[in-house]
């Protein structure tokens, strides 16, 4: 096992019950097979177009600006795999503008094509579990060139150091908590409009000032610039567009889906 994969288990306390939970989850009989997977990665990197992974954490406070960052790294032109728990409060939001399951099972086609992957997983890890979970899919990403994590949870800052300089990727924590925010089901279907009343006009401003830490980090901005940014974003037809066509796409693997069934039922 790599020194950097053995302090990432120590610095946790991952004991086996634990880690056999996380090799489940990510499919690997046994660390020895997931530190090689690692290592094929790694070397595999250099080779490959760059992907950034968003790493959604369980959060005891949700924000709708957690699940619209996704939406703002794939408008900026990053092709973005967001990984997040299926918790009802993701669900309740995203499902809103496009179809959830449909997306869900057409991962690959939906980062090609969109430039976003949203894959919800419904599984038994707790938060801590998951969080590094999360970020080994990461690492066993060849394409992996980028990642955020979106949550309090830190990496300790030598163990942060040492998994970027072995595996070849950049890691940005945003850690900071995000503006809790209430919306009703008509302020959902009006949030990406260009119209917004006051209240919506204070929303698109608190998701731009959530949001301003990574996209500052991902373009080289200042905070105050990002933010402006993002509003410009908020109240142009970028993420109408994007979460327009999200929408469409779903429908068209839905009907897609339910012919393929039809004939197998007929």
């Amino acid at each position: 096992m790599s020194l950097e994969l053995q302090n990432l288990f120590h610095a946790y306390a991952i004991s086996e019950q634990k880690l056999t939970a996380i090799l489940t989850y990510l499919d690997y009989a046994d660390v020895v097979e997931l530190d090689q997977a690692l290592e094929q990665a790694l070397q595999q990197r250099p080779q490959h177009a760059s992907k950034l992974y968003l790493l959604q954490q369980s959060q005891q406070n949700p924000s709708i600006s957690y699940a619209v960052a996704p939406l703002l790294s794939s408008v900026l032109d990053y092709p973005s795999h967001y990984l997040a728990q299926a918790e009802d409060w993701l669900i309740d939001f995203y499902q809103h503008y496009f179809r959830i399951d449909a997306l869900a099972s057409a991962k690959a086609q939906s980062l090609t094509d969109m430039q976003l992957c949203l894959d919800l997983v419904e599984n038994d890890l707790n938060s801590m579990e998951f969080y590094l979970a999360s970020l080994l899919q990461a690492l066993l990403d060849p394409q992996t060139k980028r990642m955020v994590t979106l949550g309090s949870t830190q990496l300790i800052s030598e163990l942060k150091q040492q998994l970027m300089v072995y595996y070849g990727v950049e890691i940005l924590e945003i850690y900071q908590p995000f503006s809790r925010i209430e919306l009703t089901e008509l302020d959902m279907k009006k949030l990406f409009w260009k119209r917004k009343d006051g209240h919506l006009a204070q929303v698109s401003q608190s998701i731009a000032y959530d949001n301003s830490r990574m996209v500052a980090q991902l373009c080289q901005l200042s905070r105050t610039d990002a933010e402006r940014f993002i509003e410009d974003l908020m109240y142009g037809e970028h993420v109408f567009e994007k979460v327009s066509v999200l929408g469409e796409f779903s429908d068209t693997i839905y009907k897609h889906e339910c012919e393929k069934m039809h004939k197998l039922i007929a």
